[in-house]
């Protein structure tokens, strides 16, 4: 997920905005108060557009609205005002990004928009909304450092930046209808309405709404976008470094970790009741509200690092099936044509990609571990292929991975880091992210992308982005940004064959479908090319289940015995 924060980073080119001494953007008034907000420059250009930081959306989910639904901000009349200079505060998180710059009172949003509008009542030219959804793996993140300035000054469109809840408070679920989780999920929905009520005193049109976001924030988009409660909140879609076919996007049984966090925060209760689960539940979540906002800012910690993979497989936060918001797993809502239908999946555009390093984080956190104890290849694939893609680890399955991904080892038999790489963002991303652009493709219209500009292993172990700010790296942003900016405007995005050319070199961005598989590889010179990953793909939606199938028929000659 690094390597996708680190994409978005120059995609929006994130530089943190300091305090304005002007306010002379409009001021708007709503039914809950009035908004200001302040002058902002574009990093690189200069150029103007308005800021306006922490507009609240959702009252403060705190006292009895902890672990609820969001309930819509009211506040106390167009007498209400609110000036902020500054992003707001987080949503509670661990770690904490410094002390003091969290809160449980933290459901705001940040509008930005180029100069010119005004603070008319019902304006006639409207112009389109970008919705950014950060990431951060369900557990961490928030709308500081991603300053979109240069996409709304230089592609005259609205973005707005949403907060949600994180964590135990926001994705905690008892499994049943005592705490049905998905909480983060309904904070992203009541934006997303507050954008639909409001964004038009903007000069935005709520009609017509982009929706994007990265890791965390493009499984968000992808589950919205399947979800009831998005039809009608937005026309298009980016799906970046994350799709909800992702392994870790949707918790098959969040009972683990909702007993794991009332066994950490002294709630599991003393007596249990097997033939009525509701009244356990009801308890611990009882005692769970009791809680001050410190203890329920809560993280599991796995001493032994992520390649020890336990703390994995028994806590996590994410989306759960919850019969309402998600009404059935993804994969089952993405076979059913008449539910996508009725529910305005169809009728949108999907832009769906992925970094070629994924895996760059996992690959970079492997080489900090194996200074203290050496990486157990073994583990990791036997993890990824049991608990990722649901295939029984037999000797002969484990043993083609490790043959894909590892073949040839260096030459101290140490495990080559570019494999690692590839694994880790194969079965993380890559595979689901293609995956839900296929299953999409054949209904509605698809644009499948690679972010490919690599940057040099420094040595054997790990790679850099330091060349992505180089003048060489220069136009890959742009390139990116105004694809993305077309996509907004026109359903059908479009790139430039040369980022620093004049718009009569643009060309259309082929659709991704089952037969040409089409994608565009987003570099410094941007080029259409032809069945992404193929090979790697195709191991794991058709060999290895295949394989499984038949139960495995061969062992490669002097590979790694798993049994």
């Amino acid at each position: 997920m690094e390597a996708a924060y680190l994409f978005c980073n120059i995609m929006f080119t994130f530089i943190l905005i300091g305090p304005s001494a002007v306010i002379a953007a409009p001021e708007f008034r709503f039914s809950f108060g009035t908004v200001r907000g302040v002058d902002s420059e574009a990093i690189g250009t200069g150029d103007l557009y308005y800021s306006y930081f922490g507009i609240p959306f959702a009252a403060p989910p705190v006292g009895n609205l902890r672990f609820k639904p969001p309930v819509a901000y009211t506040g106390f009349g167009p007498g209400n005002v609110i000036t902020s200079k500054d992003y707001p505060k987080a949503c509670l998180q661990q770690p904490l990004p410094e002390e003091g710059s969290a809160s449980e009172d933290c459901l705001h949003l940040n509008v930005f928009t180029p100069p010119g509008i005004s603070a008319v009542s019902n304006p006639t030219v409207l112009k389109r909304v970008m919705v950014w959804i950060h990431g951060g793996g369900f557990t961490v993140g928030m709308t500081r450092g991603y300053t979109p300035g240069r996409l709304v000054t230089d592609h005259d469109v609205i973005v707005v930046s949403i907060q949600y809840r994180l964590g135990v408070l926001g994705f905690l679920s008892s499994g049943d209808d005592v705490l049905p989780g998905n909480l983060g999920l309904h904070d992203q929905v009541l934006a997303l309405k507050w954008v639909k009520d409001n964004i038009r005193q903007f000069s935005g049109d709520p009609d017509d709404v982009t929706l994007f976001g990265e890791s965390a924030g493009g499984v968000s988009v992808s589950l919205l976008g399947l979800s009831p409660y998005g039809n009608g909140l937005f026309t298009k879609a980016v799906i970046m470094s994350g799709t909800a076919l992702a392994p870790w996007a949707v918790i098959e049984h969040p009972k683990t970790t909702f007993y794991a966090v009332a066994e950490a925060l002294g709630c599991m209760p003393r007596f249990f009741l097997p033939w009525n689960r509701k009244i356990y539940h009801r308890y611990i979540l009882s005692c769970l509200e009791t809680k001050n906002a410190t203890q329920l800012n809560w993280q599991p910690k796995n001493d032994k690092g992520v390649f020890s993979l336990e703390e994995k497989t028994t806590v996590n936060f994410a989306a759960v099936v919850d019969g309402d918001l998600l009404p059935r797993s993804p994969e089952s809502l993405l076979r059913d044509d008449v539910y996508l239908r009725r529910h305005g999946v169809l009728d949108r555009s999907y832009v769906i990609g992925f970094t070629n390093a994924e895996g760059l984080m996992f690959a970079v956190e492997g080489f900090i571990e194996q200074l203290v104890e050496p990486i157990n290849m073994a583990t990791v694939i036997r993890y990824i292929v049991r608990d990722d893609f649901s295939l029984t680890p037999t000797a002969d399955i484990l043993n083609v991975v490790d043959f894909q991904y590892t073949f040839p080892r260096e030459a101290d038999g140490s495990i080559p880091y570019q494999g690692f790489v590839d694994l880790t963002s194969d079965s993380s991303f890559v595979v689901a992210s293609i995956q839900f652009a296929k299953a999409l493709s054949e209904k509605a219209p698809v644009y499948l992308y690679v972010f490919d500009h690599y940057p040099k292993f420094i040595g054997k172990y790990f790679s850099s982005y330091a060349d992505l700010y180089t003048p060489e790296s220069a136009p890959v942003p742009v390139a990116y940004r105004g694809a993305l900016a077309s996509f907004a405007k026109d359903r059908i995005p479009s790139y430039r064959l040369n980022p620093t050319l004049p718009t009569s070199s643009e060309r259309n961005w082929p659709r991704y479908d089952l037969s040409q598989q089409q994608y565009l590889a987003i570099s410094a010179k941007p080029e259409v090319r032809k069945e992404i990953f193929a090979q790697r793909v195709a191991l794991w939606t058709d060999f290895l289940p295949r394989m499984a199938a038949k139960q495995s028929f061969f062992r490669p000659n002097g590979r790694v015995a798993y049994d």
